[in-house]
């Protein structure tokens, strides 16, 4: 029997005890240690333990497992005290309490120390790491066996009012306090760390995370001694703002935390939408500052792979999976604007489950899709197109390779045989991305984002194919689906009878979807049945 024990960002500590030789951990139920946040992957981390010999195993997670701050790339050994950090949680191995007990009751040189008591605080505090030059920790530690263990400085403190026999530093009559402690201490916190750092490596840097926070405590208590700030100020919101402007993705890490976001819009460092799903809301965060909100949106670029620099627009894809846009001037003025779409994945029997259609359609359209027929999603930009394009995608086989195509990168699909292009990253049209796209050998076409004239391309690629493929139109959808395809199709000046002849001979199914008060809905499943003239005949499919 051993324990695993893990401590998550704000301090919270659980313990899990087992006895099997194997363990996997990662961010979906069916692993034996759930770290439910997006940043964990799927199936993140192996531990094994074989008699008294634990080794960890990275599974090619995208954000990476470290080890006492430094990333593992093979089967790691572990000694007793080690650390792994998968994104904001560490995990320790421990014995089980039974083995505990029959321990010698003094701890041994090379265990952990035991954590502080903790004192209750509001669920919104978030402590901070202790740091070596906390003059409180190093009381302590000199007291205790563990002084010369490096390993006794990786919890912090708590960011709190705390009662204390070493008597209180006055303030001197000139000490006034600052009115926006959050200002004063990033501007000293830049002065003992390189809070500019926007390399995509240093987020990562789990060392780089501990120092933070641990200059963040000293910072604040200096601020506290010399009469900054006033001792009844409650530092815990500002430390845990501080950390993440200084090192991380600011207001944006907390809610690319929750699983329930859908959508992020930042308009101004003071400005943060979300959308969970039922319509954009004002969100309870901003950043401290314009300058703040810049140095996050480097941050972010660099996690693309680009830079922000002379590019108004700029266009990618986190590594853990959210679109990204990011605009800024002279494209708009009260900048930079940042948009992150958190991809779903749905399938369609979970799009059936959270009500956008019924188990009937849902169905229906896995056995139109592993029929080889060839769909159209047609509806408005919110209406839900890119979000059951990608759950389409997901219906197809694993053998088959797939092209994806699109104007920005939006399509969420996790899936090995799929190459995607990218019109807006290559600086083409998304009709000589289509062009492109559909000379290169495969068994499927995805072609999402689709309006105007690129209607008119990707409808023509697809007819001289083999069929089995998946397009995604942005239109005016009604009742008559339809109707709103051929007037996108009809923009680039065809003639109607061309562009219905056309529709009616490279299309078998419409998937129309509009976005009502409790969110998208498939609305019809249209199956086309012929052309005549520039009408199209269809059949409304029951469901």
């Amino acid at each position: 029997m051993y324990a695993v024990v893990i401590t998550d960002e704000g301090g919270a500590r659980r313990r899990l005890d087992f006895s099997k030789q194997e363990l996997t951990v990662g961010r979906v139920q069916g692993n034996d240690i759930v770290l439910a946040k997006r940043n964990v992957s799927k199936q993140h981390a192996r531990l094994s333990l074989k008699g008294d010999q634990a080794v960890v195993v990275d599974l090619n997670s995208t954000n990476g497992t470290w080890v006492n701050g430094r990333k593992i790339t093979s089967p790691h050994p572990l000694k007793q005290g080690d650390k792994i950090y998968i994104a904001d949680f560490i995990l320790t191995l421990e014995p089980s309490k039974d083995d505990a007990a029959r321990a010698s009751a003094a701890p041994r040189v090379s265990e952990p120390p035991p954590l502080p008591p903790k004192q209750a605080a509001p669920e919104s505090s978030t402590p901070v790491r202790r740091s070596a030059g906390n003059r409180r920790s190093l009381q302590a530690d000199s007291r205790s066996p563990h002084a010369g263990d490096i390993r006794a400085t990786s919890l912090p403190p708590q960011i709190e009012n705390r009662e204390t026999d070493a008597p209180v530093a006055r303030k001197t009559e000139t000490a006034v306090p600052i009115s926006d402690p959050m200002t004063a201490l990033l501007a000293r916190l830049a002065q003992r760390i390189d809070i500019e750092n926007t390399e995509a490596a240093a987020m990562k840097n789990q060392e780089r995370w501990s120092a933070t926070r641990a200059a963040i405590a000293e910072t604040f208590l200096a601020m506290q001694t010399d009469g900054s700030v006033n001792a009844e100020v409650d530092m815990r919101q500002i430390a845990h703002v501080a950390l993440h402007e200084a090192v991380g993705l600011g207001a944006l890490d907390d809610l690319l935390s929750d699983d329930s976001v859908r959508s992020i819009l930042v308009n101004g460092h003071e400005k943060v939408f979300v959308d969970r799903g039922e319509g954009v809301e004002a969100a309870p965060l901003e950043f401290s500052s314009r300058e703040a909100l810049l140095r996050v949106a480097r941050r972010l670029a660099a996690q693309t792979g680009q830079t922000l620099e002379a590019q108004p627009v700029l266009h990618g894809r986190l590594a853990f999976g959210p679109r990204l846009t990011i605009m800024q001037a002279p494209l708009v003025a009260n900048g930079p604007v940042i948009e992150l779409h958190v991809g779903s994945s749905r399938s369609l029997d979970e799009l059936a489950e959270a009500a956008w259609m019924s188990s009937d359609a849902a169905m229906y359209l896995g056995k139109a899709v592993a029929e080889c027929r060839n769909i159209v999603v047609a509806g408005p930009r919110g209406s839900g197109v890119t979000e059951i394009m990608s759950a389409l995608a997901r219906e197809l086989p694993e053998e088959e390779v797939a092209i994806a195509i699109e104007a920005v990168p939006d399509l969420d699909i996790d899936r090995r045989r799929i190459v995607s292009l990218t019109a807006a990253d290559s600086g083409i049209s998304l009709a000589q991305a289509i062009e492109h796209g559909t000379r290169l050998h495969s068994e499927r076409l995805i072609i999402n984002d689709l309006t105007g004239t690129h209607t008119m391309a990707a409808l023509a690629a697809v007819l001289g194919r083999e069929p089995g493929h998946l397009l995604g139109v942005h239109c005016f959808s009604s009742k008559d689906a339809i109707e709103g395809l051929v007037l996108a199709a009809a923009c680039g000046g065809a003639e109607r009878s061309c562009v219905a002849q056309l529709v009616g001979n490279a299309i078998d199914l419409v998937v129309a979807t509009q976005r009502g008060p409790e969110g998208p809905r498939v609305t019809a499943i249209l199956e086309i049945q012929g052309h005549e003239g520039g009408d199209i005949s269809y059949q409304s499919v029951p469901f």
